[in-house]
């Protein structure tokens, strides 16, 4: 699973997903939404390789599955052998049917139960998540009991799937409850709710029910901007009739995304902040020589040339287009002031303000390998190199 996967549940189409055939149907269809994962859940009887076979051909991955508490207790190895079969390391407990969690003797089994569980999935390099509802809002011998299941299980074997409606139906907030489970949080439950009457509630997409969603913030590219416009850049500077044709169809997506935004905020009285993103490099990034940012793509050449021996670096094209370039710990630094300092709904720039060419960034080799011997093991430093902003390529540098 990818981090930060986005994946839609199918618990929330089960009524279309009870035979092969069904199945199929809706997985096209969840793919031609826009989703890249799924969580297999409340699904028919269905052979799992047939599900993943199904997954495969249509470009789906399966981030996570929900399997009865039953068997997760009792055929531990044959849903961790379904796991494997799904190429899939996360499963939940859903619902603990047919357990009076008020009867403490039934609780801490459970728990007991649930904590070995989670012990033989770990050892298998499978992680074992708790899915609360509602009903583990209750208190026995006041203490929560969700609280109780997590304070008496380890953290290795027994992580979360907070489900942020269940747990404000039970009273409680979501973002704190996040925050308690900040260290075992893998997967996450996001769904609204809406009062139908004085007495029920029912599911409702996010944004259009009760749920107390005070800030979203959206990440939107300095590549919003006009290529004539150099940095510092201004958040006025955004030009609808002059986009960037190098980058036409991302730079509109994320317009698109910045005026999506304040409609929301003007006519459902939301509060989206979009933080105006520059070029990003930093640890777990896509060091990848063609489809990374720049700096990770230059850190990735480096490191093949000196594996290879190869006495220059080829990069792409001129060297002449300009990149502002930002370390993510910045980033999630101004995300985290964003949210703590409750920064007014708008567009906001956050990146250093100074652009380099390509060939003068490739043209640091001390910086480079400043960089390359923090990510990576290397055994001597790069300077070594010669001629590190060798041109020869004739690609547009990436975004």
């Amino acid at each position: 699973m990818k981090r930060n996967e986005i994946a839609l549940t199918l618990y929330t189409v089960k009524d279309f997903c009870q035979t092969e055939k069904d199945l199929l149907h809706t997985l096209n269809k969840i793919k031609k939404i826009g989703y890249n994962a799924i969580q297999v859940s409340s699904i028919g009887p269905i052979n799992p390789i047939e599900i993943k076979k199904m997954c495969d051909d249509i470009g789906l991955t399966i981030c996570a599955t929900h399997e009865p508490n039953e068997e997760i207790i009792n055929n531990t190895e044959l849903v961790i052998e379904k796991l494997n079969t799904l190429n899939c390391s996360y499963t939940a407990l859903p619902y603990p049917k047919n357990m009076n969690f008020l009867d403490i003797n039934v609780l801490d089994k459970f728990i007991e139960d649930i904590n070995i569980a989670g012990s033989i999935f770990s050892q298998a390099n499978k992680v074992l998540c708790y899915h609360n509802h509602a009903l583990e809002f209750q208190k026995i011998n006041q203490e929560i009991i969700l609280e109780r299941i997590y304070n008496n299980t380890d953290n290795k074997y027994i992580q979360g799937e907070p489900d942020v409606y269940w747990i404000q139906k039970g009273g409680h907030d979501p973002i704190s409850w996040c925050k308690k489970l900040k260290n075992r949080l893998p997967l996450i439950h996001l769904k609204d709710f809406i009062m139908l009457n004085e007495h029920e509630s029912y599911y409702a997409e996010i944004g259009n029910g009760n749920l107390d969603i005070k800030n979203i913030i959206f990440f939107a590219s300095n590549t919003i901007y006009p290529n004539n416009i150099e940095a510092p850049f201004r958040e006025n500077d955004l030009d609808l009739n002059n986009i960037d044709s190098s980058n036409y169809g991302y730079s509109l997506s994320k317009i698109v995304g910045i005026k999506a935004a304040e409609i929301l905020n003007l006519e459902k009285n939301m509060n989206i902040t979009t933080l105006v993103l520059s070029n990003l490099y930093g640890p777990n990034d896509n060091f990848d020589k063609d489809l990374g940012h720049v700096i990770p793509s230059l850190i990735a050449k480096f490191v093949s040339a000196k594996e290879l021996g190869d006495p220059e670096v080829n990069l792409w094209g001129t060297g002449k287009p300009k990149r502002e370039v930002t370390y993510v710990k910045d980033i999630c630094d101004a995300v985290r002031f964003s949210i703590t300092n409750k920064v007014p709904k708008g567009v906001y720039n956050v990146g250093s303000g100074d652009e380099y060419t390509i060939e003068q960034i490739a043209n640091l080799p001390i910086f480079l390998a400043a960089i390359v011997e923090t990510l990576f093991v290397v055994t001597s430093p790069l300077s070594n190199i010669q001629n590190p902003a060798a041109m020869n390529a004739t690609s547009t540098p990436p975004i």
